[in-house]
């Protein structure tokens, strides 16, 4: 309870969200539902989603994002438009002009328009990392039948929350292996070389909370969220 109030009195600071790009209009409720809370998002939205303003003449436009038009020296910036029909209050960047107009950025956000390039740009690091560990390599978000956004709001807290957990039993376990009764070989040693590791840490949390799970032994995992720095 302590945990789930640490994380919702995090999620109403200044907390910047940031998503792949959208695949529907689920996961695009879900950021703008949390930006209510005073979180900020950046998100890339593809082309075909709507986009509404009132024009120099008072009339109220819609277009599709595909009809935005980049520019070479600058990005292009909309402030204050409705994004889709329905009419969510944010901004638009689009990114300098590149030589790949099959790949244009539409990025939406409600932070400072001069942060969105970079903000967006976080998600080709670690960000990938935990959609993989969400999605595909592990808790296989994608598979969830759920069309109901406070359904997929609750789903994906408590997956966040194991995400957590998991990384720290991994991190704890590279760190403290003599404790665990457990054994699972982990780094693989190259003679001369430098050591690789066979599974990431959060892989290697999945992997030992498994074997505890499905062992007739009793084991004990550590629940004190405590997080090394590995």
């Amino acid at each position: 309870m302590v945990f789930l109030f640490v994380l919702i009195s995090s999620l109403l600071k200044n907390t910047i969200l940031f998503s792949w790009l959208i695949d529907g209009f689920l996961i695009l409720k879900f950021y703008l539902i949390f930006s209510l809370f005073g979180c900020f998002f950046c998100i890339r939205a593809k082309s075909f989603f709507t986009f509404s303003f009132y024009n120099s003449k008072g009339k109220f436009v819609t277009k599709h994002l595909r009809d935005i038009k980049p520019v070479a020296q600058h990005s292009k910036v909309l402030k204050d438009v409705f994004f889709t029909r329905s009419l969510f209050k944010t901004n638009i960047v689009v990114p300098t002009y590149s030589n790949h107009p099959d790949d244009i950025w539409y990025l939406v956000t409600n932070d400072n328009t001069s942060l969105a390039t970079k903000n967006y740009s976080y998600r080709f690091g670690s960000i990938e990392c935990i959609f993989k560990s969400q999605k595909s390599n592990g808790f296989r978000l994608e598979s969830t039948n759920t069309k109901l956004i406070d359904h997929f709001i609750s789903l994906f807290t408590i997956m966040c929350i194991s995400l957590t957990w998991l990384s720290i039993i991994g991190a704890d376990y590279a760190r403290n292996k003599h404790s665990y009764h457990i054994k699972v070989r982990n780094v693989h040693h190259h003679k001369g070389k430098k050591s690789t590791r066979f599974y990431s840490i959060f892989n290697l949390g999945l992997t030992i909370f498994n074997l505890c799970y499905y062992n007739y032994v009793n084991y004990t995992l550590k629940f004190n969220f405590v997080l090394y720095d590995v």
